[in-house]
């Protein structure tokens, strides 16, 4: 017997199920919340708070767009809880080749409303003093781009969405979702506390999602990997420096609180899938000298000290693309995840949409057919890695 019946049951209170649960109780939807940890434990609490709209194609910009304009309505709402802070984006070219493509980006970016900028390469060391430049043929920026806490806004959406009715439990795992016999409906998910009947179930897991899929016989491709940042102790950036992407290298940096600056990326040539249920959470010391190099390599600076950081996990999919809709084989069973490093920036938009399918079975004004879950024909067991390092 079930304990109560929800219409819709969201696995996983990263940013996107939260933020999915904020919308679904926005719509009136009978919706419960379960996390394993607590809110934001997951890959949204690692992650570097970055909310960029500059991506490679026009789907994703359109979103970027939509959940940079519900960020700022989130913070007009959440109070003091968290800031936007608009400290724009910047990315870097090494080469011809990267050059051409930011200036093809930039079209279609303008084409949408979207400020960006070319800058030579003079004009990217005027946006950050110290910046090296004597490598670069150009760079892209826009002003508007920001960012915030992903913890404290993935804590805002949670008890927001208490707030409007939605059951939030914490240190609740889901450990079974039930469907009516093979191929059939999901009729419930099971806890350790409880079983909960519903009508529709989102795998919100993140890189945890393979794990909740494999409870109703699906398997999905995500590939977890393992990236890293830090904090130095020196500040080798101004306080109002924009977040900079050097795209050739595959490394960023920005400031951070205390007058620091955080640094990320991944290790060179070290990308190899990882388990998301036991890895290395603290930065190692391949990612130390690697920050430091890039660090003295990029910007005017002298001693370069690492005092503090960690390692986290972004989902990788064969195509650099999300896994957002209903999965054919379970109805009722849909998937949000699979964000190639971009799923707190992109959760707002994503969990507005889904809710609206959920509700309407519409997608509303970004069509995200083409994110089908079922789009893999299971021969690609390789992946694009188009997560945040690769800029798309």
């Amino acid at each position: 017997m079930s304990a109560k019946h929800f219409e819709v049951v969201v696995i996983g209170g990263g940013a996107i199920g939260a933020g999915l649960a904020h919308s679904l109780a926005d719509r009136g939807v009978d919706t419960a919340l379960f996390e394993a940890d607590h809110l934001g434990a997951g890959s949204t609490v690692r992650s570097a708070g970055g909310i960029r709209q500059q991506f490679s194609d026009d789907r994703k910009t359109r979103l970027a767009m939509e959940s940079r304009r519900l960020f700022d309505e989130y913070a007009a709402a959440a109070g003091d809880a968290f800031d936007v802070c608009e400290t724009g984006y910047m990315f870097l070219a090494q080469t011809d080749a990267e050059a051409d493509g930011f200036r093809e980006d930039a079209t279609h970016q303008r084409a949408l409303g979207l400020d960006v900028d070319l800058l030579e390469p003079m004009a990217c060391a005027d946006r950050v003093p110290g910046l090296k430049t004597d490598d670069l043929v150009l760079g892209k920026y826009c002003p508007t781009d920001c960012v915030t806490d992903p913890g404290a806004v993935t804590r805002w959406l949670g008890e927001r969405a208490a707030s409007m009715g939605v059951r939030v439990s914490e240190d609740e795992p889901v450990i079974d979702v039930h469907t009516d016999g093979a191929g059939g409906d999901v009729t419930a998910v099971e806890t350790p506390e409880a079983t909960y009947g519903c009508d529709a179930v989102v795998d919100a897991a993140g890189v945890w999602a393979a794990h909740v899929a494999a409870t109703v016989g699906v398997e999905i491709p995500i590939t977890p990997a393992r990236v890293q940042l830090a904090f130095t102790a020196e500040e080798p950036v101004p306080a109002d420096a924009p977040f900079v992407v050097d795209i050739h290298e595959r490394r960023y940096f920005r400031p951070a609180d205390n007058g620091r600056t955080m640094f990320g990326g991944a290790n060179v040539h070290d990308e190899a899938p990882v388990d998301p249920t036991n890895y290395d959470t603290e930065y190692d010391e391949a990612f130390v000298e690697q920050t430091v190099s890039f660090a003295r390599k990029r910007l005017t600076v002298g001693d370069v000290s690492i005092e503090d950081g960690w390692a986290g996990l972004k989902g990788l999919t064969p195509d650099g693309d999300p896994l957002v809709g209903e999965v054919d084989a379970v109805p009722g069973f849909y998937l949000a995840a699979g964000c190639n490093g971009h799923g707190f920036m992109l959760a707002p938009a994503l969990g507005r949409a889904l809710a609206r399918r959920l509700d309407t079975g519409e997608w509303g004004d970004i069509d995200l057919d083409p994110y089908d879950p079922d789009r893999f024909d299971g021969d690609d067991d390789g992946t694009e890695d188009a997560g945040f390092m690769g800029v798309s």
